[in-house]
């Protein structure tokens, strides 16, 4: 079984970059306006071009994410009470991220198959962590999956 691997390198206090490469290339950036008011978050290419939105829609103990690709949506990920899970329902399918105690460690579940592991430990005094991708599966929609999940951690760390 073949992976694509990416690291995920963070950076900001107030307004969160995230800088995504595979290898020494840079794939893609995301950007919130701050971290409280990033209702909308653009991941742009490597040539600055928009090509997935992320917007996140909350309440009082569930937190959904709208994954779109600036024409239709792709994915509703609903993360619900104070679990280390997610749910997404996409036009890939249905899948679940289960996470590890602690949220150093998630897995992208599409039914009994692995198609994604995301290892936030690994590089975690580094502000990097990695994530590994089964070829055949949307790169973009995984790694929209892996923001949406530092977000939620972020927003439960920071309270």
């Amino acid at each position: 079984m073949e992976f694509a691997v990416y690291t995920i390198s963070i950076s900001g206090v107030f307004k969160k970059t995230y800088e995504i490469f595979q290898g020494e290339n840079s794939m893609y950036s995301v950007e919130s306006e701050s971290f409280w008011s990033s209702k909308e978050m653009v991941f742009r290419d490597h040539n600055d071009n928009a090509v997935l939105l992320l917007n996140r829609v909350s309440s009082f103990l569930k937190t959904e994410f709208v994954i779109s690709d600036l024409e239709k949506d792709i994915a509703t990920v609903t993360k619900e009470g104070f679990g280390i899970s997610f749910y997404s329902e996409s036009i890939y399918g249905n899948h679940l991220l289960k996470g590890k105690s602690f949220n150093t460690d998630f897995t992208v579940y599409d039914g009994d198959n692995e198609i994604a592991k995301v290892s936030r430990k690994t590089f975690r005094s580094k502000d990097k962590y990695g994530v590994a991708i089964k070829k055949g599966q949307d790169e973009k929609y995984i790694l929209a999956l892996t923001i949406a999940i530092e977000v939620v951690i972020q927003m439960q760390q920071n309270g």
